[in-house]
């Protein structure tokens, strides 16, 4: 499902085998943009705030999703009142508190789609990753997004175009690529348009869905 895995495949015992990518693809019709002011209102999130979105199974406490850097970031901007992180994936109940919220793994895909939505930054930053679905779902709903250069995932967003792609583990690149986004509400604009165009014209699940069934009347 990325170059970057293909790549490695082609450099490992299984070099002479034929191998075909197909990226994964997801829903449209669910993960698509919805009204900010009506989401936020449902979820029960606050209208002035600048909201900064981070999700993984695990949540915050994910090593290999980057918590450690979400966590610096978290503190570095502690004493900004115009900002809440919503931190999805950890714990069994919602806490709440004026900084950041902790929100439980949410298993309906129209409700995350929903956060996505609400948001106004997703910070992923990622340290292991192939072909990620929360950063296609995340720009399929108009977010912009901040990662690392990991695995498949500077395949999926463009650099500058529809999020910020910082060097690999480079917390001083991450901020910079935070502080862009955080500051500039028409990049942030720009983005989300490109980044939905983005996933409509490359990962969409009948695109993958009909690239499998063509790779399988290939190989009958």
């Amino acid at each position: 499902p990325s170059k970057w895995l293909q790549n490695i495949v082609s450099q490992s015992i299984l070099s002479h085998v034929p191998c075909t990518l197909i990226y994964n693809g997801i829903d449209t019709h669910i993960y698509k943009p919805y009204n900010k002011q009506e989401v936020r209102a449902k979820l029960g999130l606050p209208q002035g705030k600048n909201i900064i979105l981070f999700s993984a199974d695990l949540g915050i406490t994910n090593p290999f999703k980057g918590g450690e850097y979400i966590t610096q970031i978290i503190e570095k901007y502690q004493n900004n009142q115009d900002i809440l992180f919503v931190n999805i994936g950890g714990g069994t109940t919602i806490e709440k508190s004026d900084h950041i919220w902790h929100v439980p793994y949410v298993l309906n895909q129209k409700e995350m789609a929903e956060w996505y939505s609400a948001a106004d930054v997703y910070v992923y930053p990622s340290l292991a990753d192939n072909c990620p679905l929360v950063v296609l779902e995340a720009m399929a709903c108009g977010l912009p997004i901040v990662t690392f250069n990991t695995g498949g995932i500077p395949e999926l967003l463009i650099h500058n175009e529809t999020g910020y792609v910082a060097q690999y583990k480079d917390f001083n690149d991450y901020c910079v690529g935070f502080k862009l986004l955080y500051n500039n509400v028409e990049l942030r604009k720009s983005m989300a348009e490109k980044s939905i165009i983005r996933v409509q014209e490359y990962f969409t699940i009948e695109m993958m869905n009909d690239q499998y069934h063509d790779l399988y009347q290939r190989l009958i």
